[in-house]
C-alpha cells in the first residue's frame, strides 16, 4: 500500500484532510503541521506521495515545501488549496505537482488526486526502466564497434608486421625486424591505454539527475590518465540542477569522454577547456584544446583510421542534438554540442 505524507496548515479544522486520507484506506505514514517538520518526516520514512496544503503556516508555504520534496527526496505531491486561495496558477505551475484538489473537497475527490498521482508516478517509473533498458542495449552496440575499431585493427596491424619482420630476420636485416617489432610494441602499449580508459568510463555512473557529477567524473579521469594538459571545468548551476532521461546523459557523458580521449592520444595539448551551460532551452557544451589540431578533410587523417568524430556525432544525433568540430593543424580543436532539452521524450 502506498505511504502518503499529510501536510496540512495548523487550523481547527485541519484534522479533515488527515480524516478523508484515512477515510479512504490510504496509509498514512506521518502527519506533519509545518514544511520544516514535512522535510524531517520525509527524510526518515521517503512516502511515496505527499499531500501538501499550500497555505502552511510558519517560515515555509506549500508551494516552497513541494519544490524542496521534489528536488531533495524525489516525493511526488498533491497540492491542496482553498477555492479562495491568493496563490496564483502560475505559482502552483512551477512547481509541477502530480494533481491538485481545490477545497472544500469530498473523500472521492482526494481518492481520486490520489489515485492519479500515483498512477502518473508508475507510469513514469516504467517509462524510465524503459529507457534504461533501450540506452543499455545501444551502449552495447556502441561499445561493440568501438572495440571493433580499436582491438580488430591492432591485430590485423600486429600480423602484418610481425609476417614482414618474419620475413626481414629470414633474410639477415635484424635491423629492419627490430624497427617492427618496436612498432608493435608501440601499438600495444597505446591500445592497452585506450581499452583501460574505455573499462573506466564505463564505471562512470550517469544517473539521469546527475549529470554534473557524471562530467566531473569524465574530468577526474581525464586527470589521473597521464596527460600533462591542464584542464578547466566550468559548469553552470543550471547544468548542476538538470533533469535529463537516462538516454541523453549518458550519450552526453559518452560524447565528453570520447573527446577528452582524443585529446589524451592526439592533442599534444597544453590546456583543455570544459564547459557546459543552458541557454535559451538548449544545453550547450563545449571542449576546447589548445593541441596540433587537425585537418579533417586531409587524407592522411582518413587513412589513421580514428572513427571518435563519427561515433561522437551518431551519438549526438541519436538524442535530437547538434555536434560540431572546428579544427586546423597548429590551433586546436574545438567541440561544441548544443541538445535540446524541451524535446519529446523517446517513446517506451
Amino acid at each position: 500500500m502506498p505511504r502518503i505524507l499529510v501536510v496540512e496548515a495548523g487550523k481547527p479544522d485541519s484534522r479533515g484532510l488527515l480524516d478523508a486520507v484515512a477515510g479512504i484506506g490510504q496509509a498514512v505514514v506521518a502527519e506533519a503541521r509545518s514544511g520544516r517538520e514535512a522535510l524531517q518526516y520525509a527524510a526518515r520514512s521517503r512516502p511515496d506521495l505527499a499531500l501538501v496544503n499550500v497555505e502552511l503556516a510558519g517560515d515555509m508555504n506549500g508551494i516552497e515545501l513541494a519544490q524542496h520534496l521534489r528536488i531533495m527526496y524525489d516525493v511526488p505531491v498533491v497540492l491542496v488549496t482553498e477555492r479562495s486561495s491568493p496563490v496564483r496558477l502560475e505559482q502552483i505551475a512551477s512547481v509541477a505537482p502530480y494533481n491538485c484538489v481545490l477545497k472544500p473537497c469530498t473523500d472521492y475527490e482526494i481518492h481520486l488526486a490520489i489515485h492519479v498521482a500515483l498512477q502518473r508516478r508508475r507510469l513514469e517509473h516504467e517509462q524510465i526502466q524503459q529507457q534504461c533498458a533501450k540506452a543499455a542495449v545501444q551502449e552495447r552496440e556502441r561499445l561493440a564497434a568501438e572495440l571493433h575499431d580499436n582491438v580488430c585493427q591492432l591485430l590485423g596491424f600486429v600480423k602484418l608486421q610481425a609476417f614482414s619482420a618474419r620475413e626481414l630476420l629470414a633474410g639477415g636485416d635484424t635491423a629492419g625486424a627490430d624497427m617492427l617489432l618496436q612498432r608493435i610494441i608501440d601499438s600495444a602499449q597505446q591500445t592497452q591505454a585506450e581499452i583501460r580508459q574505455e573499462i573506466r568510463d564505463l564505471y562512470v555512473r550517469v544517473a539521469a539527475k546527475d549529470l554534473a557529477a557524471a562530467l566531473q567524473a569524465c574530468a577526474r579521469g581525464f586527470e589521473i590518465d597521464g596527460t600533462n594538459a591542464k584542464l578547466s571545468v566550468v559548469l553552470t548551476p543550471a547544468v548542476e540542477q538538470v533533469t535529463l532521461d537516462p538516454q541523453t546523459s549518458l550519450q552526453l557523458t559518452r560524447i565528453v569522454q570520447e573527446a577528452l580521449a582524443n585529446v589524451r592520444k592526439h592533442a599534444q595539448a597544453q590546456h583543455v577547456t570544459m564547459h557546459f551551460d543552458i541557454v535559451d532551452g538548449n544545453l550547450t557544451g563545449l571542449i576546447e584544446d589548445d593541441g596540433c589540431g587537425f585537418d579533417e578533410q586531409s587524407m592522411e587523417w582518413i587513412a589513421r583510421g580514428h572513427f571518435g568524430l563519427q561515433i561522437m556525432r551518431e551519438r549526438a544525433r541519436s538524442i535530437d542534438g547538434q555536434l560540431n568540430v572546428v579544427s586546423s593543424p597548429g590551433h586546436g580543436t574545438r567541440i561544441s554540442i548544443v541538445v535540446p532539452l524541451d524535446k519529446e521524450a523517446p517513446a517506451g
